[in-house]
């Protein structure tokens, strides 16, 4: 066959599993293996997919609920035609003998990392007390479970683009950028490159990777490749009642996080959206009795809180990133999830703290393993991690179980809980869909013989103030640069954190500063609150005197307030969903860094008063329709109040002067 006849053969269509088949066979059984006839009397009388109607006795199904119906239903579907989509990662840019290459890979990478799952799994049917990993298994599973997570709908969804017009999440702006620099042309694009990059990511012992990770893929997912490393740690958790309790599995559960966000209504979409969000655990479904759990590093643990070093640095990020964000009193609702740190051949524990085995100089070694423990964890434990399932379950097609009797028991428990617990709140918004997923879910459990009474909460659809939201979008600006805690638990220099340096910060000032920050921006903001109503000079006296205040504190901290405050402001004024995503925008072009950068030929006692005014200078010309001096203006009223705002732009109080 001539080169023309054969690249012009069409492409091979093929159904591309987003959950591995080797994962999903962890919940098959042999079809008609079923024991109780009232079982099977109940499905004989329910629907199946169309892929599904040829079964044979030995063909591989899964107990699954059709969560696509209007009214899920029940059924028995095929392994290989479930959890997957067709062509989901063919590559249309590349030459048509290569197109599916990706998936290629994917089957490459899934067999090595079926190997270390199926150790995982074999020494619990061996009823083991835990197994040993290699560092080298370990970064594979550390790896491939992010992979999971970044393979599947939800990340797609995000990027699933043929112009970058359509592209609406947060970090937009930041997207465009990079596609303009690496030249891509749709955001999709960006996805499958990502995902080339992961599968052949190499995680080296000195950890390089992370510092070259950044330049190989889109840098802003890169960082959650970090993080999804780094800063968790794996456990492995079984049901302390085998014969009662299972964990279900879902197409995003690998997405799902238990924690924290902020959430305010949004008006065009009708429903409640999330401004700022914090994960205190992550959960990988292996089998209908072994779950791996991420948990955090800022959870307490004992062992890392026996050294002092390291709790004080914890309880600093916490107070940062959560308690400052969240509220003091923020708790994981898995906080008593009775699960550690796994064990090491190079160190051991000495009375509570961890100590270096003779000979071991501290630095990472492919001879070194961990021993992981499997830790039993009760009936409400795995109640709530499959109702953290069941409450994302909104944009799944299939929710998947072992046996029906226990997929009842944690369905109904879920449904009939204090909605407070999970966050089963729902708006009246037709269109919102967490409404319709509890609904659905309710038709379920009917359907599966429970009289159970499902309990959530219904709020009117609320009209968001603008002190709510402007309450959740300065907590959400709090977590904005997210460069500079990194420097605290990587010791890396980054660029904001030397010009910070430059102007008198330190590592040990930085989360005190960050938190202060937070509380300058917080009274700015209930000062207006409370005034709002009052004589608009009395107004505009308590902002000045308050400023006078501020202008008296570290020029370092200053600095920092008016980093958020430049944010908030940009935001609100260009429509921005998210103020996190527009300071990381402005980063570069930011002119408090240029001010910083220039403070030793700055009078010290004029720093503040410079910062302040190029702050309000810049915000004058970017809020729209923007402030331009170089522009004619009218002899009207509108005139007379630009003269004003030209006057103050072009005789503002010099600040480089002594």
């Amino acid at each position: 066959m001539s080169k023309s006849s054969a690249s012009s053969t069409p492409v091979v269509s093929q159904y591309h599993h987003f959950v591995p088949q080797f994962l999903l066979k962890q919940y098959a059984h042999p079809y008609g293996s079923r024991t109780s006839k009232k079982d099977r009397r109940r499905q004989g009388r329910t629907p199946v997919d169309k892929s599904t109607k040829r079964l044979y006795p030995r063909d591989l199904v899964l107990n699954r609920v059709d969560f696509r119906l209007d009214d899920p239903v029940v059924t028995e579907t095929l392994v290989k035609s479930v959890l997957g989509e067709q062509d989901m990662y063919r590559d249309s840019n590349m030459s048509e003998s290569r197109q599916q290459e990706i998936e290629g890979e994917f089957s490459k990478i899934e067999s090595r990392a079926a190997t270390v799952f199926r150790k995982i799994t074999k020494a619990f049917e061996q009823r083991e007390t835990g197994l040993s990993l290699t560092r080298q298994d370990r970064n594979l599973l550390r790896k491939f479970l992010f992979l999971l997570k970044y393979r599947g709908p939800t990340f797609r969804e995000r990027f699933n683009h043929e112009s970058i017009d359509d592209y609406s999440a947060d970090d937009r702006h930041l997207l465009i950028k990079y596609m303009r620099e690496k030249k891509f042309k749709r955001p999709i694009d960006v996805w499958l490159h990502n995902l080339r990059v992961l599968i052949d990511l190499k995680m080296d012992i000195d950890r390089k990777w992370m510092d070259d990770l950044p330049n190989r893929m889109y840098p802003e997912d890169a960082k959650w490749v970090i993080l999804h490393c780094e800063f968790s740690y794996l456990a492995i958790c079984t049901p302390s009642r085998p014969d009662d309790d299972e964990f279900i599995l879902t197409d995003n559960c690998y997405h799902v996080y238990e924690g924290r966000s902020n959430e305010v209504f949004h008006p065009s979409s009708g429903n409640m959206e999330s401004l700022s969000w914090i994960a205190f655990h992550e959960f990988a479904p292996i089998s209908p009795k072994v779950m791996i759990v991420l948990r955090s590093f800022l959870l307490p643990s004992a062992v890392d809180d026996a050294n002092p070093a390291i709790k004080d640095t914890k309880q600093h990020m916490w107070s940062a990133l959560v308690g400052n964000v969240f509220g003091r009193d923020t708790t994981s609702i898995l906080s008593n999830l009775p699960i550690e740190k796994a064990e090491n051949s190079y160190s051991q524990i000495v009375d509570g703290a961890l100590r270096l085995l003779p000979g071991e100089a501290g630095s990472a070694s492919a001879k070194h393993t961990f021993l992981f423990k499997f830790f039993s964890i009760d009936t409400e434990h795995v109640n709530k991690i499959n109702g953290i399932m069941f409450q994302n379950a909104s944009t799944c097609t299939s929710l998947v179980f072992g046996t029906q009797k226990s997929f009842k028991e944690t369905l109904e428990w879920y449904l009939a809980a204090d909605p407070q617990e999970l966050g089963k709140r729902v708006t009246t918004s037709p269109t919102d869909p967490k409404r319709s997923c509890l609904e659905k879910l309710a038709k379920v459990l009917k359907h599966l013989g429970s009289t159970c009474q499902p309990r959530w909460e219904v709020i009117n659809r609320p009209t968001s103030s603008e002190k709510e939201t402007t309450k959740a979008a300065v907590q959400a600006l709090t977590g904005t640069v997210r460069e500079m805690p990194e420097s605290i638990l990587r010791g890396k220099e980054t660029k904001t954190m030397r010009i910070y340096r430059g102007i008198g910060g330190s590592t040990m000032s930085l989360v005190d500063d960050m938190k202060q920050a937070s509380r300058m921006i917080n009274l700015r903001i209930k000062l207006d609150v409370w005034s709002a109503g009052h004589d608009e000079h009395l107004r505009q006296d308590v902002r000045k005197n308050l400023w006078e205040m501020y202008l008296q504190l570290p020029r370092r901290r200053v600095w920092f307030y008016l980093k958020l405050w430049r944010a908030f402001e940009l935001a609100a004024s260009m429509d921005s969903p998210n103020p996190t995503m527009m300071y990381t925008e402005q980063g570069a072009k930011d002119p408090l860094d240029v001010i910083a950068k220039a403070s030793n030929i700055i009078a010290p006692h004029r720093m503040n008063h410079l910062m302040q005014t190029a702050v309000m200078n810049d915000l004058r010309i970017k809020r729209p329709p923007g402030f331009r001096p170089w522009s004619k203006f009218s002899m009207d009223d509108d005139g007379r109040r630009y003269a004003l705002e030209l006057r103050g732009f072009a005789f503002a109080l010099p600040a480089i002067a002594a």
